[in-house]
C-alpha cells in the first residue's frame, strides 16, 4: 500500500474510534434516538456514527453550497449507497424536503432532509413530539440564547448536546 492510503486507513480508524467512544456516552443501549442537526450541509456520516440514530433531522439553507435540493440530494444518495449500501425509494416530505430512507449496522434508518430553510425560524415539525440528540459542527448566527433555549425545550429528558469544531 501507498502511504497516502494507510495514512487514510489510520486516519479514518482514529475517527471511527473515537465516534464509537461517543456512541458510547450518547446511545449506550443502542435506542432508537432522533438527532437533529442544523446547518449539516452534506455531512451524514459523522453524525451517524457517534449516535447510532434512528432518524435523522437536517435543516440547512444550503446558500453556500452552489447545488439546487435535487442536486444536493443526488450526493447524499450516493454517499449512503457508497458507505451504508441500499438507499430506499427516496420521498418528497414537503417543499424542497425529502425522506431518504436506508439501512445501517442493520437497523432500518430515516434522514428527513428540510432544504432552503433558516433553523432559527423554522423548526421541523416532527420535532414537536421531542428529539434525543443536538448535533452541531460549527458555530453559526443560529446558536444564539434565544435558539438554544428553544432547542432545549424540545429536547426529551437524558438528550444530549454534541458539539463537533464549535463552542455552544
Amino acid at each position: 500500500e501507498a502511504l497516502e492510503e494507510r495514512l487514510t486507513k489510520l486516519v479514518m480508524h482514529m475517527l471511527t474510534w473515537r465516534a464509537r467512544q461517543k456512541r458510547k456516552i450518547v446511545n449506550p443501549d443502542k435506542s432508537d434516538l432522533v438527532v437533529y442537526y442544523p446547518g449539516a450541509g452534506l455531512d451524514i456520516l459523522r453524525p451517524l456514527y457517534e449516535t447510532d440514530g434512528r432518524r435523522l433531522i437536517f435543516v440547512d439553507d444550503a446558500k453556500n453550497w452552489g447545488l439546487t435540493p435535487t442536486e444536493a440530494l443526488a450526493r447524499f444518495q450516493d454517499k449512503i449507497s457508497d458507505f451504508m449500501g441500499h438507499v430506499g425509494e427516496v420521498t418528497t416530505h414537503d417543499k424542497d424536503a425529502y425522506r431518504i430512507p436506508f439501512k445501517f449496522d442493520g437497523k432500518q434508518r430515516e434522514l428527513i432532509y428540510y432544504f432552503h430553510r433558516d433553523v432559527r425560524h423554522f423548526t421541523p415539525p416532527e420535532m414537536s413530539f421531542g428529539y434525543d440528540v443536538y448535533y452541531s459542527k460549527r458555530a453559526g448566527a443560529f446558536n444564539t440564547p434565544e435558539y438554544l433555549g428553544r432547542m432545549i425545550d424540545l429536547m426529551r429528558i437524558g438528550g444530549h448536546f454534541l458539539s463537533h469544531n464549535c463552542d455552544l
